[in-house]
């Protein structure tokens, strides 16, 4: 008997070619669309859960405010991991890492810079979960001790073993490391990712016991049933033990007069599992998510595969009513209303199956490009594919039933005498229904529309703002170390190019971390130093960054006094509250016989150093006038950028035979501050366009079912005299007042959750009503688009057809 269920349902299909395409292609793509959504959101919810003691694995991080300004980052110092595991019974071990990137690996002929690569403590491996190739958790017990992963093993040794080689490490000094294990790599969930490890018994200054130094990474593991909140609530007796004392020494004021004026400086755990997507610190040592984008994308795949579903019932329901007369025939012939139930939902069932088959035939197609999308490395398993197989049967058969409920228990209890006299409508007892349902699927589709506008609009405002200084034609050279010695005379070599115009060195650029230090104004009676952001730089840095002077001057070769001069920005002359800063001076922290009395002699023009996620913060720029390896910023004319690039690299080969010239384009790398939103919006613009595609079929198919039933109609129209205009008018009038409705509605929601996005930028756009106007002016395109096709050729067909027609 079910043998014959499906064969019917086969010929149905075979019967309605174009509606059963709509349908299995509509709710395949949907399907496709929120696998694939799931699979990039099932990723970012994995972050470092691979660890064997995730649950158990915390990192520390300072929260602290100097002032008015505020910070927060993972950066701790040396001996903070000693002192846990001494002071506080509840952890049972905690491990420093401190990540050197930029340095040179030599092995014989074979060298090259390398980022990822970190300073450990022994213990590394009891903390983290590393799969050891050769070798084991007692590597790094030794100094001058190194790990390596397989890729790099690869890389310097081949196919060898590289159990007991050597590598040289070459800095501003030159260390021979012994290679004692290889392991693999961190999977991409992981919030950080290394290829080298040595061990910190190799240098001295992991032994230090300053607590005002923040530069070292902290994590630690508390003991079975520990509670991490209340190990958090002992660490400000740690800060008064520890930190009181070096602030009394080096600021010249006590911890408790900190306290007095609203500053505090305190350490607080944060979960192994919560810093990829909870976490947004100053110096992350990557790029991390952003739970609410995980959030947004969890609602769009519901939308779409709900969308997908709408069309699907809207469509099963819509063409169901077209049998009417079968189920008069098949009562009559003696069919049983038992059957008549099980024949549509089986057919219905049929159908939402090959939709999910071809589904996933989609993902397998799609999910390498996607991953390329994302920038992520994502796979589905065999092992995941058949764990997740019942929840696609099930999918499956709910969606069939739903939409098969209608034609079976509505239709089947038609009388039969009614249904072939003609006394049931065709269509007609579920056209409010579909009316809601298309409401809500133009809803879904225009919001997801209106908010990749949004974003688009965000992100072009982004690149195109002006942020006080120039940031294209400009090449940064990012290792300067290998010519440390011929610094200033490679400089002054770029310098004589003519398409070169300026060359300045500095110790940080705009949008890569910069340091952030308390000064106290001369004279001031409170009891707290000012922080600001600060680095050092070299003569002509404001002529190569474009910066722009308010007040007074840059540093000059003219003041050979300008070693203890300083510039400062708008946002700190207002932060240190002086009407007339020019011959001021700020006090830099130290002992009472080391304190530098440093003599404000400019002020520049505020511009971002950071993202506009931030607002600008409080500046100082001092003179670097000893040519230490930093950043040369180098600054081209208009259009040159091959032919500087090439003299730049002749020129660093000529200082530097060794050693490849690193550099990076700074506009290009200043975009990598947004690089979540852009990925965001290449997402969003994906799957709008998937949305409104599934939104289009839906209506394609309606308006398609709808011109069937009014063939009769249309016919004595036109032999009336109406116009083809007239007649796609009429077609076009419910579908176009039904994709207002929605255009309204999603409207007001995408202005409340514009606005909740925006907050997260200190600097945005406005809600521009042309948006509202754009989307909605597409939308109605799409639709008037979408249903002219079948309209007009309802409307151009034959009368004498038409009324022909059944």
């Amino acid at each position: 008997m079910f043998r014959n269920y499906f064969k019917v349902a086969y010929r149905n299909i075979l019967r309605q070619r174009t509606y059963a395409f709509i349908n299995i292609f509509g709710l395949s793509i949907g399907l496709a669309g929120a696998i694939l959504i799931g699979l990039y959101v099932s990723n970012e919810l994995s972050y470092d859960r691979f660890h064997e003691k995730s649950s158990r694995i915390y990192r520390v991080f300072l929260n602290g405010k100097m002032g008015t300004n505020k910070f927060e980052g993972p950066a701790t110092p040396v001996p903070l991991a000693e002192v846990l595991v001494r002071d506080f019974p509840e952890v049972e071990t905690a491990v420093r890492m401190n990540k050197i990137g930029n340095r040179k690996v030599l092995f014989h002929d074979k060298s090259f810079y390398e980022d990822r690569f970190f300073y450990v403590d022994s213990n590394f491996f009891d903390v983290f979960t590393v799969k050891f190739i050769k070798g084991d958790k007692k590597a790094l017990m030794l100094p001058k001790t190194m790990v390596i992963t397989n890729r790099m093993a690869r890389k310097y040794f081949g196919n060898e073993d590289a159990i007991g080689k050597t590598l040289r490490l070459i800095n501003s000094d030159s260390i021979v490391f012994q290679v004692t294990a290889v392991v693999e790599e961190f999977p991409s969930s992981s919030h950080f990712h290394f290829d080298f490890l040595v061990s910190t018994s190799t240098d001295k200054y992991y032994r230090n016991t300053f607590w005002l130094n923040n530069n070292i990474y902290t994590y630690l593991i508390i003991k079975q049933g520990a509670s991490a909140t209340q190990l958090e609530s002992k660490f400000p007796e740690m800060v008064k033990k520890y930190c009181a004392p070096s602030i009394s020494q080096y600021m010249g004021f006590s911890y408790d007069d900190l306290g007095k004026v609203g500053s505090f400086l305190k350490y607080q755990l944060q979960p192994l599992t919560d810093i990829h997507l909870h976490s947004n610190m100053d110096f992350e040592l990557e790029p991390n998510g952003d739970i609410s984008y995980v959030y947004i994308f969890i609602v769009i795949a519901i939308f779409i595969l709900f969308n997908a579903c709408i069309n699907f019932t809207n469509l099963a329901t819509a063409r169901s009513a077209n049998r009417a007369k079968e189920v008069g025939l098949r009562k009559v012939i003696g069919g049983h209303r038992s059957s008549l139930i099980i024949q549509f939902l089986s057919e219905s069932v049929f159908i939402s199956l090959i939709s999910v088959i071809a589904g996933l035939l989609m993902v397998e197609i799609l999910l390498p490009s996607f991953g390329n999308l994302v920038s992520q490395h994502i796979v589905i398993s065999t092992k995941q594919m058949l764990l997740l197989s019942p929840v696609f049967l099930l999918f499956a058969l709910i969606v069939g039933l739903i939409s098969g409920g209608y034609p079976a228990f509505y239709l089947s209890s038609f009388l039969p005498f009614e249904v072939l006299k003609g006394k049931v409508v065709s269509g007609s007892a579920n056209s409010k229904l579909r009316g809601v349902l298309v409401v809500f699927q133009f809803t879904i589709s225009i919001f997801i529309l209106l908010g990749t506008f949004f974003v688009s609009s965000q992100l072009k405002y982004i690149q195109n703002k002006k942020l006080g200084f120039d940031k294209e034609s400009l090449i940064v050279i990012d290792r300067t170390n290998p010519i440390k010695k011929d610094l200033k005379v490679f400089m002054e070599e770029l310098k004589r190019n003519p398409i070169i115009s300026e060359v300045a060195l500095s110790q940080g650029v705009p949008g890569r971390l910069m340091s952030h230090n308390g000064y106290m104004p001369e004279g001031s009676k409170k009891s707290e130093p000012l922080l600001f952001a600060t680095y050092g730089v070299s003569y002509d840095y404001d002529k190569a960054m474009g910066i722009k002077l308010s007040k007074g001057r840059f540093f000059s070769q003219k003041f050979p006094g300008d070693s203890t001069s300083i510039v400062i920005n708008e946002s700190a002359v207002k932060y240190i509250g002086l009407s007339d800063p020019l011959g001021k001076q700020l006090i830099a922290p130290g002992d009472s016989k080391h304190r530098v009395f440093l003599t404000i002699v400019g002020v520049i023009k505020d511009f971002h150093f950071e993202s506009l996620h931030k607002p600008i913060n409080p500046m100082i720029l001092f003179l670097d006038k000893t040519y230490y390896d930093g950043y040369i910023t180098v600054k081209i004319a208009s259009g040159k950028n091959k032919e500087a690039l090439a003299y730049i690299s002749d020129t660093w080969k000529k200082f530097s035979m060794e050693a490849p010239l690193s550099y990076f384009y700074f506009d290009k790398e200043f975009d990598k501050l947004y690089k979540k939103e852009f990925e965001i919006r290449r997402l969003m613009s994906v799957f709008s366009v998937l949305a409104i595609v599934i939104a289009m079929l839906g209506l394609f198919g309606l308006v398609s079912f709808m011109a069937e039933r009014r063939t009769r109609e249309i016919g004595i129209r036109k032999v009336m005299g109406s116009s083809i205009f007239s007649i796609v008018v009429i077609l076009s009038k419910n579908i176009t007042i039904l994709v207002s409705i929605a255009f309204v509605i999603a409207s007001a929601l995408i202005y409340f959750a514009a606005n909740q996005w925006l907050q997260q930028f200190s600097f945005k756009i406005g809600i521009n009503p042309w948006i509202f106007v754009l989307g909605g002016l597409l939308s109605l395109v799409i639709a008037w688009i979408t249903i002219s096709f079948q309209a007009i050729k309802a409307a151009i067909r034959n009368p004498v057809d038409s009324l022909r027609y059944e």
